[in-house]
């Protein structure tokens, strides 16, 4: 469990003043609908930034909960590495009593032995909504892909999860990795335009003079 050192926001400065002098703006989420401001220095919100389903332990101030997960860190849309704000969300009364609805990365791995060249594995969504115990949420959940069959589909349904979690109802029919084969047009490919040939007798030059005997 990392530890974070949270301050107060100083309201009397906007962001970008609070971000020169290294914190960076941020708040806490809890259950009714209250927030509190809060700062933190920029390393420190740069150590939890990667963080998804890990336990947060807040120190620093006396908040209802000493426990929170990260809810996301905003960073500038051109200079990436710069960082905007960020926002926590309470546990209260701890991890162990707080079912959530958290998003887990999905990592591929395997290949079918069958697979080709010409055979395309689609992959058009990278994180699951999963809901259940914090505590068992992964940060990451790795499919094998290797049984798969040419046309097949995984679906949010299909995918196992860790006992004490399950996939959201609103992630079940969803597509997460199918198997396709490119469409090979032979025809364009071997098809050549016919070009009209003119005759010989349409190339010879007749005069009109009459030739002579």
């Amino acid at each position: 469990m990392i530890t974070v050192h949270l301050d107060n926001r100083d309201l009397s400065l906007n962001n970008k003043a609070l971000r020169k002098q290294g914190q960076i703006p941020g708040v806490i989420s809890f259950t009714n609908d209250e927030s509190v401001h809060v700062q933190l220095p920029e390393n420190e919100v740069k150590k939890i930034s990667n963080l998804r389903n890990d336990v947060i332990k807040l120190n620093g101030l006396k908040l209802k909960s000493r426990q929170a997960v990260l809810v996301n860190v905003q960073t500038d849309p051109v200079k990436q590495d710069d960082l905007i704000h960020f926002s926590l969300e309470a546990l209260e009364g701890g991890a162990s009593k707080n079912t959530l609805v958290r998003p887990v990365t999905i990592k591929i791995e395997g290949s079918p032995e069958w697979i080709k060249p010409y055979h395309t594995i689609q992959t058009p969504l990278d994180t699951i909504q999963v809901e259940g115990d914090l505590r068992k949420i992964p940060n990451v959940l790795t499919i094998d892909i290797s049984s798969m069959e040419e046309g097949d589909t995984l679906h949010g349904s299909d995918i196992k999860v860790p006992k004490g979690i399950k996939v959201i109802e609103e992630e079940l029919d969803k597509a997460f990795v199918t198997i396709t084969a490119q469409s090979l047009d032979l025809e364009s490919d071997t098809t050549q335009e016919e070009v009209p040939v003119e005759s010989e007798e349409e190339n010879i030059d007749v005069s009109s003079d009459p030739v002579s005997p």
